[in-house]
């Protein structure tokens, strides 16, 4: 089990250009990301015990379940030329009312 001492969180905000996937850089790797949508009010939490691409999403009705697509994946890998450090931090997918419009604005937290 690791430990919380230490631990960083980073926050921030999004603003959808267009419908992409959304790839956030940060210094380390997150074991936990979340995530709301101010447009949609649909939220999103990720932990490293789940798999890639999935998350539990929370509605602007409150219904949450899990959904194992075009979510969330956390990523560790190095740049495309392999002669720099490697890339961390997660991406979002394209998920209906989460991020698949432009000027949605999403705001996140993600935790060492």
């Amino acid at each position: 089990m690791g430990s919380s001492v230490g631990s960083r969180i980073v926050t921030g905000r999004y603003v959808c250009v267009n419908t992409t996937d959304m790839d956030i850089e940060l210094p380390f790797t997150p074991s936990r990301v979340t995530l709301i949508n101010d447009t949609s009010l649909y939220q999103v939490m990720w932990q490293e015990a789940m798999d890639p691409d999935s998350g539990f999403e929370t509605t602007d009705t409150g219904t949450t379940s899990l959904e194992t697509s075009d979510l969330i994946t956390a990523h560790l890998k190095f740049n495309t030329d392999d002669s720099s450090p490697t890339i961390r931090g997660f991406t979002l997918g394209q998920r209906t009312n989460v991020n698949d419009a432009a000027d949605e604005v999403i705001h996140w937290v993600a935790y060492e």
